[in-house]
């Protein structure tokens, strides 16, 4: 599960949060209760859009993934350029 929603994260951050000649940073940090996943673009002005698809679209499932996968999920401002997508879930 967590592999998916890294593919998500990082499949988003790549085609929506991140201009051209900018860097993705990925964070995973796990303990005992929990993994949290983290991923880091420059483009703070765009948060994630959780939208419902269509059965024609070929796109626009991640999120609603993301959000049927996680125990918590979420966006923050990053400090300096651009925002953090996380999610949580057990390990």
């Amino acid at each position: 599960m967590g592999q998916l929603l890294v593919s998500e994260l990082v499949t988003n951050a790549v085609l929506h949060g991140t201009p051209m000649g900018r860097r993705v940073h990925l964070v995973l940090d796990v303990d005992r209760r929990r993994l949290r996943i983290e991923v880091h673009d420059a483009r703070g002005e765009r948060g994630p859009v959780l939208r419902a698809a269509s059965g024609e679209d070929e796109s626009g499932r991640g999120l609603v993934l993301v959000k049927l996968l996680a125990q918590r999920w979420g966006c923050c401002p990053r400090d300096g350029v651009g925002k953090i997508v996380w999610v949580e879930i057990a390990p």
